[in-house]
């Protein structure tokens, strides 16, 4: 299959350089001639014009070119309204992240450090250091490796085939935020919108 392929690239090779050797002269006539007279043309009409004002020009539109650059109200207005963006509220956020942690570890980092400040808000809401109910396994770990590590702490895959080792970030974002909640809803009364 390898020689194929070489036989195949060796014999485009011989036949391109043959078809340039056939049209040389025709490419010759239409393209390299016609664009050395332009280009000549227009060497002798810039020669033309007496140094000062192509100083001067020269000067004008670097000018120009900085005063729109500066001031802003120069700029003309655009002509169409700007396609204006929706807010996002807090749900559209956090749904967009979970989305994204599905690709990477970063992703996944990136959650587990916004749940990781969430818990902590709680327990600082609540005034302790301690939790009233002990979380499910593997919901401390995630937190702790998403306020105590980066994500390049956590291992990628080496190539397509190759499979993941399992992190304390791959335990499910639901199980997580169903303690918080659970959390909230322990004597912490109407504290669950200061997060």
């Amino acid at each position: 299959m390898n020689n194929r392929r070489l036989l195949m690239l060796a014999a485009s090779v011989v036949l391109s350089v043959a078809l340039a050797f056939a049209v040389r002269d025709v490419v010759y006539q239409v393209v390299v001639l016609p664009l050395s007279y332009v280009i000549w043309q227009l060497g002798v009409m810039f020669g033309a014009i007496p140094e000062l004002i192509r100083w001067i020009a020269l000067v004008v539109i670097f000018g120009l070119v900085l005063a729109w650059q500066l001031v802003p109200d120069l700029k003309p207005a655009s002509r169409r309204p700007g396609a204006r963006r929706s807010a996002r509220g807090q749900v559209d956020l956090l749904a967009l992240w979970l989305l994204r942690s599905r690709s990477s570890n970063y992703f996944k980092w990136q959650l587990a450090h916004r749940l990781g400040r969430v818990s902590q808000s709680l327990d600082g809401l609540a005034g302790r250091d301690s939790v009233a109910s002990p979380p499910g396994p593997g919901v401390a770990e995630y937190l702790a490796a998403g306020l105590n590590n980066s994500f390049v702490d956590f291992p990628t895959r080496r190539h397509l085939l190759a499979r993941s080792r399992t992190t304390a970030l791959d335990v499910d974002p639901g199980a997580v935020v169903d303690y918080l909640e659970s959390q909230t809803l322990v004597d912490r009364g109407n504290h669950a919108e200061n997060l």
